[in-house]
């Protein structure tokens, strides 16, 4: 037995409204991940032009004992 799908029919109007809800929220994420597109090349020039003395320590040891060469 096959099952039935249930057809859901909208009009034109309700169909571009929901095609112009899916593009602002997809603007929305784009402009928000230019920002962070923006914020991280900013913090990469950052560190790329700071002194290796500047820089803090980082531990060579790995954050979880289990994954140990």
């Amino acid at each position: 037995m096959i099952a039935q799908r249930s057809r859901i029919t909208m009009s034109y109007t309700e169909k571009i409204d929901v095609l112009d809800l899916i593009i602002n929220i997809l603007r929305e994420h784009e402009e928000k991940l230019d920002e962070l597109v923006e914020r991280l090349e900013d913090t990469v020039a950052e560190i790329k032009g700071s002194p290796c003395e500047e820089r803090p320590e980082t531990p060579h040891e790995p954050k979880h004992p289990s994954f140990s060469l």
